[in-house]
């Protein structure tokens, strides 16, 4: 089929595309930021309403920025030992990665807050997060049932523990590692299946003592704050590429270079699924940028693709 014969209304896709920054990876330097022993200006942050979520809840614990997310943003750490006097409320709109990440991290610092999305949010478990928090010294309240809202109470500190991870999830690893931070001994994961290692690699580059052997985990607390870059760049959304990408496999005459997109392997299982399928897809330009694979990524329409087989241990590295 000839572009011209194409049955879609928009026949073809062609050109390059620059996405705005990874939203898993927002979320992480911005809660990185604020425990940092410098200002960091943030460059290409998502533009979508979790990230913002995430953004607004460090505002209420007295985090301070200047700039403009569209463009760029400096967050200023938080004071050594500074928290707010009172119970702070704290909105999560939609952001189930915001609430589960907080939990942690807010335990942590011993922060007390009340953590509320919106209804859909709020028909989302919590149990799996706190758990293995409570095992750790957390304290927390549930409203009703292990679904938002909840309390994040004041607690004696928090423990390193070893702990074996029930189900996959690198929000609950992550929330899990933000609040070992700030524990009195080491921190131990298991993963039965590894997951997106944004965090670990994050925190590496921030100088923590974290090593990371196939899916053992093991974090040593800080005693001083992150040592993170001054300026961070946030790679381009591979979840956001995908739709781009699958347009480009189905519009004939279509041909696309995604630039400066994330390519941490356990994002881009859809890409080796696509090639497997028969796509032509090649990755140019790869190269590691403040701790994680970035690159461009060229699509060309070459056909109708073959139908494959997905294992479920392929599922993680595709999920979003």
């Amino acid at each position: 089929m000839k572009p011209d014969d194409s049955p879609y209304r928009y026949k073809y896709l062609d050109g390059e595309i620059q996405l705005r920054g990874d939203k898993s990876i927002s979320h992480r330097i911005l809660l990185l930021s604020s425990i940092a022993s410098a200002s960091v200006k943030i460059h290409n942050l998502s533009l979508g309403q979790d990230v913002q979520a995430t953004l607004n809840a460090l505002k209420k614990i007295g985090v301070k920025t200047v700039g403009d997310i569209k463009s760029e943003l400096t967050l200023n750490p938080l004071e050594a030992g500074s928290k707010p006097s009172r119970l702070v409320s704290i909105d999560c709109g939609n952001s189930g990665t915001t609430a589960r990440l907080l939990i942690g991290f807010l335990s942590g610092l011993g922060i007390e807050a009340k953590l509320y999305g919106d209804e859909s949010l709020s028909q989302r478990p919590m149990r799996r997060v706190t758990e293995p928090l409570v095992s750790m010294g957390g304290n927390y309240l549930y409203n009703k049932g292990d679904c938002l809202p909840l309390k994040v109470l004041n607690n004696n500190g928090m423990h390193g523990i070893s702990y074996l991870m029930p189900v996959p999830s690198a929000q609950v690893k992550t929330s899990i590692l933000l609040a070992a931070l700030f524990s009195d001994s080491k921190m131990k994961i298991l993963e039965k299946n590894k997951t997106r290692d944004h965090t670990e690699r994050m925190l590496e580059l921030a100088g923590v003592d974290i090593q990371c052997d196939g899916n053992r985990i093991e974090l040593n607390p800080i005693v001083s704050p992150l040592n993170l870059p001054v300026e961070y760049l946030v790679p381009g959304d591979i979840s956001t590429a995908a739709f781009f990408i699958a347009g480009a496999l189905l519009l004939p005459g279509s041909e696309i270079t995604v630039k400066n997109s994330l390519l941490n392997e356990f994002r881009t299982g859809f890409l080796q699924h696509f090639k497997k399928m028969g796509a032509d897809i090649q990755i140019l330009n790869s190269h590691t940028s403040y701790n994680e694979t970035v690159g461009d990524i060229y699509v060309h329409f070459k056909g109708t693709l073959e139908s494959i087989e997905i294992l479920p241990e392929d599922i993680a590295s595709c999920i979003d």
